[in-house]
């Protein structure tokens, strides 16, 4: 029996050592990460609007989408992968890459849902793609309200049932021309984790 208990401990300082179980508290920095050339303009504008809601801020610089991340037969990048990716380039604060490609990921048994973003709830990882806008009109405001969507996941939020909250399921589609904001439930959540309204 001692010797399963000291197996457990050991397992738990590896854990806490490797920051995997670690929450988001609110004093992390969000680096954000271009993914193969992705547009400077819409990152150049997504941080200036992301510090006025965060105060640090940061861009991490330009990646490669993993060869091995890509699901050649679909022809998009599996979105646990990229995320996966992030966490190795830097084992704490919260991480956020940018990309034009297709991102997918497993929904309800459906393998390779294309997706707009995806995130780690309260894990500090996001990924968030272009290629699912259908218009490039308002294309920066749509997505920079889709980049707080999946920011809010990456700091503990899950979707909400207010259809005015910026953190409503999209269910597939682009929902942020009628989502402005966080609801005020969503705001005090992230209050708590160092976000300014």
């Amino acid at each position: 029996m001692n010797k399963y208990k000291f197996v457990f401990l050991f397992l738990i300082v590896i854990l806490k050592t490797l920051n995997i179980s670690a929450q988001i508290k609110g004093d992390e920095t969000i680096f954000v990460y271009q993914y193969n050339g992705f547009s400077k303009h819409l990152t150049n504008a997504a941080v200036r609007e992301l510090k006025d809601y965060y105060p640090n801020v940061q861009v991490g610089g330009e990646l490669k989408l993993p060869e091995w991340a890509i699901y050649k037969s679909k022809g998009c990048y599996t979105g646990t992968s990229i995320l996966n990716q992030l966490r190795r380039t830097k084992k704490t604060d919260v991480l956020i890459g940018f990309t034009d490609k297709d991102v997918c990921y497993e929904k309800q048994g459906k393998k390779h849902f294309r997706c707009m973003g995806l995130s780690r709830t309260d894990k500090g990882l996001s990924i968030i793609t272009t290629s699912r806008f259908k218009s490039k009109k308002n294309l920066s405001l749509y997505f920079n309200r889709l980049m707080l969507h999946e920011l809010g996941h990456a700091f503990g939020l899950n979707h909400c049932a207010n259809n005015n909250c910026i953190m409503i399921d999209a269910k597939g589609k682009n929902q942020f021309g009628h989502t402005p904001s966080f609801c005020s439930d969503c705001k005090s959540f992230l209050k708590h984790k160092g976000w300014r309204f």
